[in-house]
Protein backbone atom coordinates (compact mmCIF):
# COMPACT_ATOMS: atom_id res chain seq x y z
CA UNK A 1 0.00 0.00 0.00
CA UNK A 2 3.05 2.33 0.19
CA UNK A 3 3.09 5.09 -2.08
CA UNK A 4 -0.80 5.14 -2.68
CA UNK A 5 -2.93 8.24 -2.47
CA UNK A 6 -6.04 8.12 -0.59
CA UNK A 7 -8.62 11.11 -0.22
CA UNK A 8 -9.98 11.82 3.28
CA UNK A 9 -13.06 14.50 2.49
CA UNK A 10 -14.65 12.61 0.02
CA UNK A 11 -16.37 9.39 -0.33
CA UNK A 12 -13.40 7.31 -1.36
CA UNK A 13 -11.86 5.89 2.26
CA UNK A 14 -8.94 3.85 1.92
CA UNK A 15 -8.45 0.24 3.16
CA UNK A 16 -5.53 0.66 5.55
CA UNK A 17 -6.94 3.41 7.57
CA UNK A 18 -10.55 3.21 9.11
CA UNK A 19 -12.13 6.69 7.77
CA UNK A 20 -15.26 8.93 8.93
CA UNK A 21 -16.53 12.28 8.64
CA UNK A 22 -18.41 13.93 11.25
CA UNK A 23 -20.27 17.37 10.47
CA UNK A 24 -20.68 20.77 12.16
CA UNK A 25 -16.59 21.15 12.90
CA UNK A 26 -15.01 24.88 11.58
CA UNK A 27 -11.87 22.81 11.08
CA UNK A 28 -10.36 19.73 9.28
CA UNK A 29 -8.93 17.60 12.42
CA UNK A 30 -8.30 14.16 12.20
CA UNK A 31 -8.62 12.06 15.41
CA UNK A 32 -8.50 8.35 17.09
CA UNK A 33 -6.69 5.76 18.27
CA UNK A 34 -3.11 4.46 18.47
CA UNK A 35 -3.18 0.34 19.05
CA UNK A 36 -1.07 -2.86 19.08
CA UNK A 37 -2.43 -5.94 17.49
CA UNK A 38 -4.54 -7.25 20.19
CA UNK A 39 -6.44 -3.18 20.47
CA UNK A 40 -3.81 -3.01 23.22
CA UNK A 41 -3.60 1.58 24.13
CA UNK A 42 -0.19 2.68 22.97
CA UNK A 43 0.47 5.31 25.23
CA UNK A 44 3.23 8.52 24.58
CA UNK A 45 3.40 7.78 21.07
CA UNK A 46 4.49 10.38 18.87
CA UNK A 47 1.71 10.81 16.49
CA UNK A 48 3.13 13.38 13.42
CA UNK A 49 1.27 14.89 10.49
CA UNK A 50 3.96 15.02 7.59
CA UNK A 51 3.37 16.75 4.15
CA UNK A 52 4.22 15.34 1.05
CA UNK A 53 7.48 16.93 0.66
CA UNK A 54 7.94 14.72 4.75
CA UNK A 55 7.46 18.08 6.71
CA UNK A 56 6.01 18.11 10.26
CA UNK A 57 2.71 20.10 10.80
CA UNK A 58 1.40 18.99 13.36
CA UNK A 59 2.60 16.37 16.70
CA UNK A 60 0.32 15.11 19.22
CA UNK A 61 1.71 13.04 22.36
CA UNK A 62 -1.08 9.78 22.91
CA UNK A 63 -2.60 10.00 25.86
CA UNK A 64 -3.22 6.68 28.01
CA UNK A 65 -6.34 5.32 26.39
CA UNK A 66 -3.88 5.45 22.71
CA UNK A 67 -6.05 8.56 21.49
CA UNK A 68 -4.70 11.52 19.65
CA UNK A 69 -5.82 14.16 17.69
CA UNK A 70 -4.27 16.55 14.88
CA UNK A 71 -5.38 19.53 13.29
CA UNK A 72 -4.64 19.76 9.71
CA UNK A 73 -3.48 22.96 8.46
CA UNK A 74 -4.73 23.00 5.15
CA UNK A 75 -6.08 21.01 2.00
CA UNK A 76 -2.81 18.83 0.14
CA UNK A 77 -1.54 15.62 0.46
CA UNK A 78 -0.41 14.14 4.09
CA UNK A 79 0.61 10.78 5.74
CA UNK A 80 0.86 9.90 9.35
CA UNK A 81 4.28 8.99 11.23
CA UNK A 82 3.76 7.45 14.78
CA UNK A 83 6.81 6.48 17.13
CA UNK A 84 6.89 4.32 20.16
CA UNK A 85 9.39 3.18 22.63
CA UNK A 86 8.68 -0.41 22.31
CA UNK A 87 7.18 -0.44 19.04
CA UNK A 88 8.15 -0.40 15.48
CA UNK A 89 7.68 2.72 13.43
CA UNK A 90 4.12 2.87 12.26
CA UNK A 91 3.75 5.28 8.56
CA UNK A 92 0.41 5.64 7.14
CA UNK A 93 -0.58 5.63 3.31
CA UNK A 94 -0.50 9.04 1.62
CA UNK A 95 -3.74 10.75 1.25
CA UNK A 96 -5.00 14.10 0.22
CA UNK A 97 -7.47 16.09 2.30
CA UNK A 98 -9.41 18.19 0.30
CA UNK A 99 -10.32 20.95 2.74
CA UNK A 100 -14.10 19.81 3.97
CA UNK A 101 -14.20 20.65 7.69
CA UNK A 102 -14.92 17.50 9.68
CA UNK A 103 -13.61 15.05 11.99
CA UNK A 104 -11.94 12.58 10.63
CA UNK A 105 -11.89 9.00 12.26
CA UNK A 106 -8.26 7.15 11.61
CA UNK A 107 -7.11 4.22 13.63
CA UNK A 108 -3.15 2.89 13.66
CA UNK A 109 -2.29 -0.22 14.58
CA UNK A 110 1.66 -0.84 15.53
CA UNK A 111 3.66 -3.46 15.90
CA UNK A 112 5.54 -4.76 18.77
CA UNK A 113 9.36 -4.52 18.60
CA UNK A 114 11.11 -4.44 21.86
CA UNK A 115 13.91 -2.31 21.97
CA UNK A 116 17.30 -2.71 24.54
CA UNK A 117 18.18 0.19 27.02
CA UNK A 118 20.67 -1.15 28.33
CA UNK A 119 24.63 -1.45 27.02
CA UNK A 120 23.45 1.34 24.08
CA UNK A 121 26.04 1.54 21.25
CA UNK A 122 28.06 4.85 21.84
CA UNK A 123 30.89 3.75 19.22
CA UNK A 124 33.03 6.69 17.48
CA UNK A 125 30.68 6.15 14.37
CA UNK A 126 27.50 7.33 16.72
CA UNK A 127 28.50 10.06 17.83
CA UNK A 128 30.32 10.93 14.72
CA UNK A 129 26.92 10.62 13.09
CA UNK A 130 25.08 12.27 15.81
CA UNK A 131 27.12 15.21 15.51
CA UNK A 132 26.90 15.39 11.47
CA UNK A 133 23.22 15.40 12.24
CA UNK A 134 22.76 18.23 14.78
CA UNK A 135 25.32 20.25 12.39
CA UNK A 136 22.49 19.87 9.53
CA UNK A 137 19.76 20.59 11.50
CA UNK A 138 21.23 23.51 13.61
CA UNK A 139 23.25 24.66 10.82
CA UNK A 140 26.05 25.08 13.56
CA UNK A 141 29.17 22.86 14.66
CA UNK A 142 28.70 20.93 17.96
CA UNK A 143 31.91 21.78 18.96
CA UNK A 144 31.09 25.53 18.26
CA UNK A 145 27.96 25.69 20.76
CA UNK A 146 28.28 27.15 24.14
CA UNK A 147 26.62 24.39 25.85
CA UNK A 148 27.63 20.68 24.63
CA UNK A 149 24.75 18.48 23.53
CA UNK A 150 23.00 15.96 26.16
CA UNK A 151 23.70 12.56 24.61
CA UNK A 152 21.55 9.17 24.66
CA UNK A 153 23.61 8.18 27.81
CA UNK A 154 23.10 10.44 29.68
CA UNK A 155 19.49 10.87 28.70
CA UNK A 156 18.92 7.06 29.73
CA UNK A 157 20.52 7.50 32.81
CA UNK A 158 18.35 10.65 33.45
CA UNK A 159 14.81 8.40 32.57
CA UNK A 160 16.30 5.94 34.95
CA UNK A 161 16.29 8.31 37.85
CA UNK A 162 13.07 8.88 36.57
CA UNK A 163 13.25 12.61 35.48
CA UNK A 164 11.56 14.23 32.83
CA UNK A 165 12.60 16.32 30.02
CA UNK A 166 12.15 19.84 32.55
CA UNK A 167 14.33 17.98 35.53
CA UNK A 168 17.24 16.62 32.92
CA UNK A 169 17.25 20.99 31.54
CA UNK A 170 16.91 22.19 35.48
CA UNK A 171 20.07 19.53 36.45
CA UNK A 172 21.95 19.34 33.49
CA UNK A 173 24.09 22.17 34.27
CA UNK A 174 23.69 24.46 31.11
CA UNK A 175 25.14 27.88 31.32
CA UNK A 176 22.68 30.70 32.20
CA UNK A 177 19.39 28.37 31.35
CA UNK A 178 17.03 27.82 33.97
CA UNK A 179 13.59 26.20 34.69
CA UNK A 180 10.48 27.48 35.92
CA UNK A 181 7.15 26.05 35.98
CA UNK A 182 3.63 26.58 36.95
CA UNK A 183 0.68 24.54 36.89
CA UNK A 184 -0.05 25.71 33.31
CA UNK A 185 2.91 26.04 31.42
CA UNK A 186 6.61 25.61 31.38
CA UNK A 187 9.61 28.65 30.77
CA UNK A 188 13.22 27.48 29.87
CA UNK A 189 14.23 30.87 30.41
CA UNK A 190 17.53 32.57 29.51
CA UNK A 191 18.30 36.31 29.89
CA UNK A 192 14.82 36.79 31.56
CA UNK A 193 13.28 35.14 28.22
CA UNK A 194 11.47 31.53 27.17
CA UNK A 195 13.49 29.97 24.85
CA UNK A 196 11.50 27.76 22.50
CA UNK A 197 11.39 24.04 22.73
CA UNK A 198 11.14 22.21 19.17
CA UNK A 199 10.95 18.20 18.74
CA UNK A 200 12.28 17.03 15.45
CA UNK A 201 12.64 20.41 14.58
CA UNK A 202 8.79 21.03 14.84
CA UNK A 203 7.83 24.24 17.97
CA UNK A 204 6.22 22.12 21.22
CA UNK A 205 4.02 24.24 23.16
CA UNK A 206 4.66 24.97 26.73
CA UNK A 207 2.34 23.49 28.14
CA UNK A 208 3.48 20.06 26.70
CA UNK A 209 6.92 20.09 27.33
CA UNK A 210 6.72 18.18 30.67
CA UNK A 211 4.60 15.43 28.46
CA UNK A 212 7.67 15.01 25.94
CA UNK A 213 9.08 11.19 26.29
CA UNK A 214 12.71 11.48 27.38
CA UNK A 215 13.15 7.47 26.91
CA UNK A 216 12.49 8.45 23.14
CA UNK A 217 15.24 11.09 22.63
CA UNK A 218 19.12 10.32 21.27
CA UNK A 219 20.10 14.11 21.75
CA UNK A 220 19.34 17.30 23.13
CA UNK A 221 20.95 20.40 22.01
CA UNK A 222 20.65 24.13 24.01
CA UNK A 223 21.04 26.72 21.48
CA UNK A 224 21.15 30.48 22.81
CA UNK A 225 20.10 32.92 20.97
CA UNK A 226 22.16 34.33 18.32
CA UNK A 227 24.00 31.10 17.86
CA UNK A 228 22.72 30.43 15.09
CA UNK A 229 21.05 31.45 11.54
CA UNK A 230 18.41 28.90 11.60
CA UNK A 231 17.43 29.77 14.83
CA UNK A 232 18.27 33.17 15.66
CA UNK A 233 15.62 33.27 18.79
CA UNK A 234 17.76 29.77 20.17
CA UNK A 235 16.14 26.76 21.53
CA UNK A 236 15.69 23.52 23.09
CA UNK A 237 16.25 21.12 20.23
CA UNK A 238 14.89 17.74 21.33
CA UNK A 239 15.66 14.77 18.38
CA UNK A 240 14.00 11.17 18.68
CA UNK A 241 16.03 8.07 18.10
CA UNK A 242 13.88 7.26 14.98
CA UNK A 243 14.03 10.29 13.27
CA UNK A 244 17.74 10.73 13.80
CA UNK A 245 17.97 7.08 12.06
CA UNK A 246 16.13 8.54 9.32
CA UNK A 247 17.25 11.68 9.03
CA UNK A 248 20.80 9.67 8.30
Amino acid sequence: MKGLLTRIGTLFVPVALAVTAAGGVDAQIIQGRVTGPEDEPVANALVKLMDAEGGQRTVFLTEADGRYRLQVPAAGEYYIDAEALGWAPYRSTRFEMTGLKGVFAVDLIMRPEPIRISGLDVSVDRLERVARQVELMTGRNVTALRNAPIGIEELQDAWHQGWDVTDLLRRGGAAGVFVKETPETVCIEFRRGCLPVYLNGMRVPNDMVRELPLEMLEVVVILQPGETIQYESGGVMLYTIHWMQEAR
